[in-house]
Parts: C-alpha cells; sequence; structure tokens
C-alpha cells in the first residue's frame, strides 16, 4: 500500500465514500462510486484516493451525505 502524499486540510466522509481536500486545493475520492458520488467521471469504486479532475478552480469547502459529495468553490459556484 503506497502513503497519501499530499497535505489534507479537510475530509468529507459519506455512508461509503470520502472526499479529501489538499493545502494546494487539489481533490481525491475514495471509496463506493455507484451513483458517481467521487466525481471521476465513472462509477467504479475506488480502493486508493484518486485524483478528482472535473472540477476547475479553487475548492474551499467539501461535504459528503449518504451517496453524493459537494465542493464550494472560491468564486460561489457549488459542484454536486
Amino acid at each position: 500500500m503506497t502513503s497519501f502524499k499530499e497535505c489534507p486540510i479537510q475530509v468529507g466522509l459519506g455512508e461509503d465514500h470520502s472526499i479529501i481536500l489538499t493545502k494546494d486545493h487539489k481533490l481525491f475520492g475514495c471509496g463506493r462510486n455507484h451513483h458517481g458520488q467521487l466525481g471521476i467521471g465513472n462509477r467504479i469504486s475506488q480502493v486508493i484516493p484518486t485524483p478528482i479532475s472535473s472540477i476547475k478552480g479553487e475548492v474551499i469547502k467539501i461535504v459528503c451525505g449518504y451517496s453524493f459529495s459537494m465542493a464550494l468553490l472560491r468564486d460561489g459556484s457549488l459542484y454536486s
């Protein structure tokens, strides 16, 4: 197993998935992805933190729920 080399500043925890926001505003997701809650462009579950590149802009806050994830950007945009 490889260690996570990024510096997390926030972690969002859903029912069985997680989203990680790093110090340099990168997003990563891992866990179940049956509803696309990881935001990685497919519905394949991930056992290691996988980069989420679909969101462009500076993410400042993340939250997760049962089978969803949300990201708030500095410009006020909200992704779900």
